[in-house]
């Protein structure tokens, strides 16, 4: 199957970018509108349709209305531009997955999945291993992990386990809360590492789902790198 060559506008990939985070987040045009002072619901409309440019103040505000960062935004816009303007088959066959409801994300290593927040387009990069297949509505910047170790084995539930040898998939665009089972790169470490995030008391804890290994105590900044949403092909049980 050929599929015709097309370029996207910039406003317009701006704009679905946008679009999505925003669904991703299920909020309305009216309910984002009411977290803003420059933008109305009308101008939400005109911006996702790519028919209303931004000023870098709007973006901003924006960007932190949806849990993200102005940057974000834009990586993701040059992401959905490339896939328009690229006659590749890895472009044509993410199209076609998308269509059918299934995604094919990347297998990378924990140190590039550290080194997330840096990437463009993980999908592009050619950087995995292989390329996984999940059902699960992720993102764009989806990606997938081998797990490595038994710290998330989890020996009370096997609907929430993640013995070694798992294949996760983690989607940078998820919002993260208390209870999240998240990747994070801990500062000044190499790799990267998948444990349930935790508020209580006042604490920031990474909790192993193994009890056998010991809770982390987060007193130092993390760098975010997606939320566990699925074991490939298993959604994760809430």
């Amino acid at each position: 199957m050929r599929m015709h060559h097309m370029h996207m506008d910039r406003n317009k990939a701006l704009g679905l970018a946008i679009k999505r985070r925003r669904q991703d987040a299920k909020l309305t045009q009216p309910q984002l509108a009411e977290k803003l002072d420059a933008l109305d619901q009308s101008a939400i409309s005109r911006i996702e349709s790519g028919k209303q440019g931004l000023t870098l103040d709007s973006l901003e505000e924006l960007a932190k209305a949806l849990g993200t960062r102005p940057g974000v935004l834009q990586l993701e816009a040059d992401a959905i531009v490339d896939d328009v303007d690229s006659g590749s088959e890895e472009a044509t066959a993410y199209q076609l997955t998308q269509a059918f409801g299934v995604r094919h994300v990347p297998l990378i290593s924990w140190v590039e999945a550290g080194n997330f927040a840096e990437a463009v387009d993980s999908y592009a990069r050619g950087t995995g291993k292989r390329m996984i297949q999940t059902s699960a509505k992720v993102g764009r910047l989806a990606y997938a992990l081998e797990v490595h170790g038994h710290s998330m084995t989890n020996p009370r539930d096997d609907r929430r386990s993640f013995p070694e040898g798992s294949i996760i998939i983690v989607d940078p665009h998820r919002r993260w809360e208390s209870g999240s089972l998240i990747v994070a790169r801990l500062e000044n470490e190499a790799e990267t590492t998948f444990k349930q995030y935790v508020e209580d008391a006042g604490m920031k804890l990474l909790v192993p789902l193994n009890p056998q290994y010991a809770t982390l105590t987060v007193n130092k900044p993390i760098t975010f790198c997606g939320v566990v949403v699925a074991k490939a092909e298993e959604h994760i049980a809430a």
